[in-house]
């Protein structure tokens, strides 16, 4: 350390000392100032993109910046804000005419889905499911979207998978209209319990919807245990999670043991159940009625609440992408300034083409 002439070693170090923490001080500033420039452009361009995409020539500017407003804490950013916006604008025909209330909710849950592993377009896609196909109302819709991801934790599947489930069910069980969610749900926790996808239970009730295939499933299936088990009455008029318990009710009933079948009943048994796959057969009937009512009562045990689902949406955001989102929330302030500096340019831009500049 260099010490000026007449200055005591003491005296030095005291200086130097002192001058440290507006050295720290400033830069902080200095970083901070740099990441509000950084999040500026990157307002400024989100905003572009999203109008670039929907032709809405800066009418939902406002809303889009203030979506992640008070949920920082979920991980919305400006970013996911305007990916979702997007999203709900290119995938559910209503999102343009909602209030900006309502537009902010719905930006606001597809955002913070997405540290869930939900993709915005699965989110999207999903609201109008619920809406154009299930009856239900906007704030139903976006309700649900949280709904559903609850029930993917209290079963002990990714949330992502679950959504995915729904679109693909939807179809099949829009026909129950609002009641078609819970037996989507009773569907997903024997899905999961049972250790047989989702598709491959639709797959099996399918052919009870008509009274031929009803009949004839009964038949099939009645003659191969032994016994009038199955009616097909009661078959075409249950919901499909009925249906399922009900097959899986008759082969309890028999008194037949899965386990102790031989290759050909197995194989005959799936067949008239309309299942392919041994594998998944072995799951469904060896887990039988028990395993069935077993995951539908560890569902309703595990039960998760909105603070829970808050908690988990939290926990996937790292120490980084919290102070980037302090910052950004700081930049939306800027939104106004973004705004008129839009404005000067434009004006600056129509003068120079005006003299052909």
């Amino acid at each position: 350390m260099e010490i000026a002439k007449g200055e005591s070693t003491v005296d030095s170090l005291a200086q130097k000392i002192a001058s440290i923490p507006g050295a720290i001080g400033q830069g902080a500033i200095d970083a901070i100032t740099d990441s509000m420039i950084l999040n500026f452009t990157a307002a400024d361009n989100m905003q572009a993109n999203f109008n670039k995409i929907t032709g809405q020539g800066g009418a939902m500017n406002a809303t889009i910046m203030n979506a992640h407003r008070g949920v920082g804490s979920l991980g919305v950013s400006m970013e996911s804000a305007g990916a979702a916006a997007g999203a709900l604008y290119q995938d559910f025909n209503q999102f343009s005419s909602m209030n900006a209330q309502m537009q902010t909710e719905m930006i606001q849950t597809t955002a913070s889905l997405e540290n869930l592993g939900i993709s915005a377009s699965d989110t999207a896609q999903n609201i109008a499911l619920a809406s154009n196909g299930f009856g239900m109302t906007a704030k139903e819709s976006v309700n649900l979207q949280n709904d559903l991801a609850k029930t993917a934790m209290a079963i002990g599947m990714p949330p992502a998978k679950l959504a995915s489930e729904f679109k693909k069910a939807a179809p099949q069980l829009a026909v129950y209209g609002k009641k078609g969610i819970e037996v989507f749900k009773s569907m997903a926790a024997a899905s999961k319990g049972l250790g047989v996808e989702m598709g491959t239970l639709l797959g099996i009730t399918e052919q009870f919807d008509t009274f031929e295939g009803a009949a004839q499933a009964a038949g099939n299936l009645n003659a191969m245990l032994g016994g009038d088990l199955l009616n097909s009455m009661d078959l075409m008029n249950a919901t499909q999670d009925e249906q399922v318990r009900m097959l899986l009710g008759a082969v309890d009933a028999s008194g037949k043991s899965w386990n102790s079948m031989n290759k050909f009943e197995k194989k005959a048994i799936a067949s008239a159940a309309g299942i392919t796959d041994m594998a998944e057969a072995n799951a469904l009937f060896a887990g039988g009625l028990k395993g069935y009512d077993e995951a539908q009562k560890k569902a309703a045990e595990n039960a998760k609440s909105d603070a829970e689902l808050a908690e988990a949406k939290a926990a996937a955001v790292s120490i980084m992408d919290k102070m980037k989102l302090i910052t950004q929330q700081l930049a939306v302030a800027l939104g106004p300034l973004i705004t008129g500096m839009h404005f000067l340019m434009d004006g600056i831009l129509g003068v120079n083409d005006m003299f052909g500049g």
